[in-house]
């Protein structure tokens, strides 16, 4: 595994796809663009756009949480699977971007958490909202569908984390929005690369130095 991921990060596209970023932004590279989304398909679609049809959607929380059905079943869940999925699910308020949360007992509900601005939810926080519902309907199934509760959970972060970005991968077939062209494919390609070669290093940097050193990570980027 740690050759793999040295693979990734030594690659020789690593520079030909900074150089492409950098000439997208029009200035020399900083540390925080390693984070940068500008691969994302869109389709024809500014982000500004995206951000007045969310709004114009999403106005509050309660707005999405009355429309995950719908989605769930554009993703391909039946009406009954999507409702039963739904209802197991509370969509509140959140300060920063997003976060799911899984429920402890049956009786329970999974929590998503979303960031939903004054003039409504924008594209950002709707992308992310997706991610989080996927980690929800997870959490619902693997909670609800099992037969015995010691069970309950995921075989690993990998296997919620591939729901997650499964249904983040379709945020804009949600909102109606087609973006299946030629150019957009090419842009998910070094949207993917460039994720992985993100996570490759924080991966790398844990298995050196322990989960202590993420713990201090972490605390500085809070601080």
């Amino acid at each position: 595994m740690k050759g793999l991921l040295e693979s990734v990060v030594s690659s020789p596209l690593v520079p030909k796809i900074a150089a492409i970023i950098e000439s997208r932004l029009g200035r020399p590279l900083e540390p925080f663009d390693i984070w940068y989304d500008g691969f994302r398909p869109r389709g024809q679609y500014t982000e500004t756009q995206l951000d007045e049809i969310v709004a114009k959607r999403y106005p509050t929380v309660d707005a999405y949480k009355a429309d995950i059905p719908n989605m769930l079943i554009k993703l391909d869940f039946t009406k009954e699977r999507a409702v039963y999925i739904a209802n197991n699910i509370v969509v509140d308020p959140a300060r920063g971007s997003g976060h799911a949360m899984g429920a402890g007992m049956k009786s329970a509900h999974a929590h998503l958490r979303t960031r939903v601005e004054k003039n409504g939810m924008n594209y950002k926080g709707f992308n992310i909202a997706v991610h989080e519902m996927g980690h929800n309907v997870e959490q619902t199934l693997s909670m609800n569908d099992i037969d015995h509760y010691f069970l309950n959970g995921v075989p690993n972060t990998a296997f919620t984390e591939a729901i997650a970005f499964v249904f983040q991968a379709h945020d804009l077939d949600l909102l109606g929005l087609s973006t299946s062209n030629p150019q957009s494919e090419a842009l998910k390609t070094l949207n993917d690369f460039l994720a992985v070669y993100e996570i490759a290093g924080v991966a790398l940097v844990d298995m050196k130095y322990g989960i202590g050193c993420t713990i201090i990570r972490q605390r500085h980027l809070l601080n």
